[in-house]
């Protein structure tokens, strides 16, 4: 686990809730507190859809980001900085699989490993941590290492540290 301050707030929310940096990212929840608090539950309902939208998703389990930023963003709008911000964002499954490949990482058959981003912004401070959810034992602790690294390694490419 990796807490990078991120010092360009502005630009960084902009990639958030803006653009599709974080578009494949998954939802699994978030904190929107302004003059009352909006809570998302990123988990998905299969009754929602019908057959043939369930099956062309690629996660059955957390919204997409793309899915719900627009309603973020909308909350989020107006005269007032919302008073707190958290989002709880999971990778993409590709990400993990690349490092994980990439770096000769050893995994329990049908493991589920997750690899998450926190962002949060509270009394003008805005933060991304990172974290690693293994669904198997391991003592090794390589992957997390790598994970933060390549977290921190994307937030420098958008030039928000």
């Amino acid at each position: 686990m990796r807490e990078y301050r991120i010092t360009e707030i502005n630009k960084f929310m902009a990639l958030l809730l803006k653009s599709e940096s974080f578009d494949e990212y998954l939802l699994k929840e978030a904190l929107i507190r302004t003059f009352m608090d909006f809570r998302f539950d990123g988990t998905l309902h299969k009754d929602f859809f019908d057959t043939d939208e369930w099956e062309d998703r690629t996660s059955k389990r957390f919204a997409k980001w793309k899915d719900v930023k627009s309603t973020a963003l909308e909350l989020i709008r107006g005269k007032h900085t919302p008073l707190a911000m958290e989002f709880k964002l999971i990778a993409p499954e590709e990400t993990g699989l690349l490092l994980i490949e990439k770096n000769g990482i050893k995994t329990l058959p049908q493991e589920t490993v997750l690899l998450n981003l926190n962002i949060s912004f509270k009394d003008g401070i805005a933060k991304a941590v990172t974290g690693l959810y293994r669904s198997g034992f391991s003592l090794d602790r390589e992957l997390d290492r790598l994970w933060d690294e390549s977290a921190g390694e994307l937030l420098r490419k958008y030039d928000v540290l």
